[in-house]
C-alpha cells in the first residue's frame, strides 16, 4: 500500500487538485529561468564523435567542437511535434537554439524539477500546427506545486532508483523486440534467396549478399516483371471540387502490417491529366521514393491493400507487377532489400531530403522461382512473419505497460499523491 501524507490542502491547479499541506505553490518562473541555446547547422555536427555534445528539441543530436552551456541542467525540447520533451545533459555540452535550458533561481533537485515537468505534459502548450513550438512565456507562468529542498531530493532518489529498475526492464523489453525484428528479416532474407526445400541444389548467384540460390531459380531484372511504373502526383488539400480523389501519403504506409492505413483518407484536388497511369489496383506495391533520414533510408515497400478509386502522392513510386509473378514475393524481397540497406545503393541527397533512383532500383539483378514456388513462400512468409508479429505485439503491449507505469508513479510523487519519506 503506497504512504499518503496526513493532510492536504486544495493547490489552485486543476490538473493536481490538492497536495500536502506543507507544500507551496509558486510559478515557474520564479524557480528556473528558461533560455534556448543558439544556433548550429546539421553541418557543423559530427553525428557520431567529437568532443562535447549537441542537444536539439529532442534529445542528443550529435556532437560538435564546442560548448556554450556547462553544469547539471534540465533541457526542454522548444520545437517540432515532439517539444515539451525532457532530456537532462550534464558537464559541457551545446544547446541548440531548439533546446531550452532550465537555469535554477534557487537551490533545487534537478530530478525533482525535471521529471515535474515531464508530468506537467508540456506539449499541450505549442502554439502551431504545422511547426509546433513551445508558448514559453505562457509556460513560465504556470502555477506549480513545490516540496521543501529535502524532500525534493528525497523524491529524486527514490524516483532515481524506481525509474532505473523500470528502465531497465524497458531495456530488457527493447532488446527482445530488437532480436525479433532481426529474427523477421533473418527468416525474410534466407527464404527468398534460397526457398522452402532445404535440400535443394545450388549454384553461386554471383552476387555477393545473396550467396548461393537454388540452381532451377531463373536471373532475371527486377524491371522486366512490371507492367506499370509511375511517380506520384501533385495536389493541394482543397476538398469540395470536381477532381478531388483519394491520395496516399508515406504517413499510411503502415510498415508493421506491410500495407496501407486508412486511419485518416487524405482527399485531394488533382488535375486529371496527373492521373494517367497513376490510378492504384489491389495488388499494387508503393515504394518510398523521397524522404528518408539517418535511421529510416528510402526503399521501403508496402502492398497496396485498397479496392477502390485513388492515386499517391510525389514521395511515392508505385509499380503494378506482370501476371506471371507474385506481388507478395515481391514485396518480400523488397523488405529483404531495405532490410540489408541495399537501397543505399541506388540514393542521391538533395536539399536535406534522400530520393531513390527508381530506374537503378528496379534494374536491380533478382533470381526468380517458379510462380508456384513464388506463391508458396510467400504463404510460408505470410504465416511466419504473423506469428513473430503476435509476438511483437505483446513485446509492444509489454512496452507500453512499464512506460505507463513509470509515468504514473512520477506524477503520482512530484504532485504529492504518494509519500516517499
Amino acid at each position: 500500500m503506497k504512504q499518503r501524507y496526513d493532510s492536504y490542502k486544495p493547490s489552485g491547479i486543476d490538473w493536481i487538485g490538492d497536495i500536502p499541506s506543507h507544500w507551496n505553490v509558486t510559478r515557474l518562473k520564479h524557480l528556473i529561468r528558461m533560455k534556448s541555446g543558439d544556433t548550429l547547422s546539421s553541418e557543423q555536427m559530427d553525428p557520431a564523435e567529437g568532443c562535447y555534445p549537441v542537444f536539439g528539441g529532442n534529445g542528443k543530436r550529435g556532437f560538435y567542437s564546442d560548448f556554450n552551456t556547462q553544469g547539471d541542467y534540465v533541457l526542454i525540447g522548444r520545437q517540432g511535434a515532439l517539444c515539451g520533451n525532457i532530456n537532462y545533459a550534464h558537464g559541457k555540452f551545446w544547446a541548440t537554439e531548439h533546446a531550452v535550458v532550465c537555469y535554477p533561481l534557487r537551490e533545487i533537485a534537478l530530478l525533482w524539477i525535471g521529471e515535474l515537468l515531464r508530468a506537467m505534459n508540456l506539449n499541450q502548450y505549442n502554439v502551431s500546427a504545422a511547426q509546433p513550438g513551445l508558448a514559453i512565456e505562457r509556460i513560465k507562468n504556470l502555477l506549480i506545486p513545490v516540496p521543501p529542498l529535502a524532500e525534493q531530493e528525497a523524491i529524486a532518489a527514490w524516483l532515481d532508483t524506481q525509474c532505473g529498475e523500470i528502465d531497465a526492464a524497458i531495456a530488457k523489453v527493447d532488446r527482445e523486440i530488437e532480436l525479433i525484428d532481426e529474427l523477421k528479416q533473418s527468416e525474410i532474407s534466407r527464404v527468398v534467396t534460397r526457398g522452402l526445400n532445404p535440400d535443394a541444389p545450388l549454384l553461386p548467384s554471383g552476387i555477393d549478399w545473396i550467396g548461393d540460390i537454388p540452381e532451377h531459380w531463373k536471373k532475371s531484372r527486377i524491371k522486366n516483371h512490371i507492367s506499370r511504373s509511375a511517380a506520384g502526383v501533385w495536389g493541394d488539400d482543397e476538398k469540395g471540387n470536381k477532381n478531388d480523389i483519394i491520395c496516399f501519403r508515406i504517413a499510411d504506409f503502415n510498415y508493421g502490417e506491410r500495407c496501407l492505413s486508412f486511419d485518416k483518407i487524405t482527399i485531394r484536388n488533382i488535375d486529371p491529366k496527373q492521373l494517367e497511369g497513376r490510378y492504384l489496383s489491389k495488388g499494387d506495391l508503393l515504394i518510398e521514393k523521397s524522404g528518408g533520414g539517418e535511421t529510416t533510408p528510402v526503399g521501403r515497400v508496402v502492398y497496396c491493400n485498397f479496392d477502390g478509386k485513388a492515386t499517391y502522392t510525389n514521395f511515392i513510386h508505385s509499380i503494378t507487377l506482370s501476371d506471371n509473378v507474385d506481388s507478395r514475393f515481391f514485396l518480400y524481397y523488397f523488405n529483404m532489400l531495405y532490410s540489408n540497406k541495399i537501397n543505399l545503393l541506388y540514393f542521391n541527397q538533395t536539399t536535406g531530403l534522400q530520393n531513390l533512383q527508381i530506374g537503378e532500383y528496379l534494374g536491380q539483378a533478382i533470381y526468380l522461382p517458379p510462380l508456384s514456388e513464388q506463391q508458396a513462400i510467400a504463404d510460408y512468409l505470410d504465416k511466419k512473419c504473423a506469428e513473430i508479429d503476435g509476438l511483437k505485439a505483446k513485446l509492444n503491449k509489454k512496452r507500453e505497460t512499464l512506460k505507463e507505469l513509470r509515468q504514473s508513479i512520477i506524477s503520482e510523487v512530484v504532485t504529492g499523491k504518494r509519500k516517499v519519506i
